[in-house]
């Protein structure tokens, strides 16, 4: 009896699915012949066989179901990645044609769809997410569209692209996210600022690149640099392992206009704000004290509070006893706003 004719078949004669198609324009590598319809090889083989052969000595071909796309083989440790390059099957030594199985770390090790299918198991694929860290990328990958694209870790471009937020050109395919990366939660931001046990200023954020004092890497995008003008920086990982938020500091006292210091000889009037260099800590935050006799010194807001200075006394409340009359004062005496003694002349005191 004449067998069925198949879709697909397999011959004896050929290792590879046959494909039915139409009838003539072929000649038979079995018979030679041209009878009926052609099974052409469905690889690329250049193959025929005639429908009389195909009956004769062939079976129907069942197509396998499909493979997952990452697999693990008990001869390897790794996860393999469905690859479709022509290689040596690393497990029974035969080259593969198409569909091949490649070791998706650094290992040259293959396996052939065959020994997959005897002995491959299926990994579980993972979810989706949003945001995602691989392990073969740093920064964060964020979920875009489909196409466009070459995956940096399997060179293919399947499914979804996720691509590097810090502006990388690093991209990877749903597939190698799927098998390889993890949910990336972004972290709650940073206070503007902050306070770290490594350093003993306040810290204020900007976007500065720059390297960071606590791990010497150099920092991308949002860094800490020291608030008192010191050239000193911490790195955003850095000042999330140890940082402290700066409490906000109670609301200052207002210094008065003219004021006295222990560490200047004269007083010190107040002179708006920035384009100034401290002479007490070289730094040129919050106030200008400027001194008030010419000399070329000045000394920053926060210094001037530390050294605990006091307004300059008021005309006839000076140094020389508050509220005496002019007529009981010596005719030598000493303020705290001038460096020298000062002697009685008509009218008042003048330097000595």
């Amino acid at each position: 009896p004449k067998g069925p004719l198949f879709e697909l078949a397999l011959h004896v004669e050929h290792r590879h699915p046959l494909h039915k198609q139409g009838t003539g324009g072929f000649s038979c590598d079995v018979c030679s012949g041209s009878n009926g319809f052609r099974y052409r090889c469905e690889k690329g083989c250049d193959w025929d066989a005639c429908d009389r052969c195909v009956r004769a000595g062939a079976v129907e071909y069942v197509t396998p179901p499909a493979i997952a796309d990452v697999m693990k083989h008990p001869s390897h440790d790794h996860r393999l990645r469905l690859s479709d390059k022509d290689t040596r099957c690393d497990v029974c030594g035969n080259y593969t044609e198409g569909v091949a199985y490649h070791c998706g770390e650094t290992c040259n090790w293959d396996c052939c769809e065959k020994c997959i299918r005897a002995s491959g198991i299926e990994v579980p694929k993972g979810p989706l997410f949003e945001l995602a860290l691989h392990v073969e990328h740093r920064h964060p990958l964020h979920k875009q569209g489909t196409g466009g694209f070459s995956c940096d870790v399997c060179s293919g471009s399947n499914g979804f692209r996720y691509r590097c937020e810090k502006g990388c050109d690093w991209d990877a395919c749903d597939r190698c996210v799927r098998a390889g990366a993890v949910e990336y939660i972004r972290p709650p931001p940073l206070p503007a600022v902050l306070q770290l046990s490594d350093h003993d200023h306040s810290l204020s954020r900007t976007e500065n690149d720059t390297r960071c004092d606590v791990c010497g890497h150099y920092t991308e995008g949002v860094a800490y640099h020291c608030s008192s003008g010191c050239n000193w920086d911490a790195c955003e990982g850095c000042a999330r392992k140890g940082t402290q938020t700066a409490a906000p500091a109670p609301a200052a006292t207002p210094l008065p206009d003219e004021v006295i210091i222990g560490a200047h000889g004269h007083p010190l009037a107040k002179s708006g704000r920035g384009g100034f260099r401290c002479d007490l800590c070289s730094g040129g935050n919050g106030l200008r004290f400027k001194c008030a006799n010419g000399c070329n010194w000045d000394a920053c807001e926060d210094c001037v509070r530390s050294q605990g200075a006091t307004a300059v006394p008021a005309a006839g409340a000076g140094g020389a006893g508050a509220g005496a009359d002019a007529a009981e004062l010596a005719d030598k005496v000493r303020i705290a706003a001038h460096e020298h003694p000062l002697a009685k002349r008509s009218g008042g005191f003048m330097c000595d």
